[in-house]
């Protein structure tokens, strides 16, 4: 099935199935308005970020919260995904590079003097 996904300041994200336009699942987890959600190429992981500083990794078969990932320092305005990394984007003006199956931060990008409002692989 075809499925699109949405971050809402309700705190949640939504899978939709493209076909019916049904909402198939509602994730839970994040504390504040979620920014930005993508998935990754392979389908394996739905991946957003919040106004909460975090990003979560979603299983988008179960709704299920498999990781969060720490470390920005302000609101994390978007993110982009491979099917191995995560690359998300703060107003804390850094990029950060996440390991998916490690778990952890690869890089991060300092060098913008203000918030990033976006990034893309």
């Amino acid at each position: 099935d075809k499925q699109l996904f949405s971050a809402s300041y309700d705190h949640t994200v939504g899978v939709w199935n493209l076909d019916s336009g049904e909402l198939e699942c509602q994730m839970e987890g994040h504390t504040h308005n979620a920014e930005s959600v993508c998935s990754s190429p392979d389908g394996k992981h739905v991946v957003s970020c919040s106004w909460d500083n975090s990003v979560k990794v979603w299983d988008p078969s179960s709704g299920v919260c498999v990781n969060t990932l720490e470390g920005h320092t302000d609101i994390v305005t978007s993110l982009c995904a491979s099917s191995s990394s995560v690359c998300s984007c703060s107003c804390d003006g850094t990029m950060r590079l996440w390991d998916l199956k490690a778990k952890a931060i690869v890089q991060s990008n300092e060098g913008h003097h203000s918030n990033i409002r976006w990034t893309r692989f």
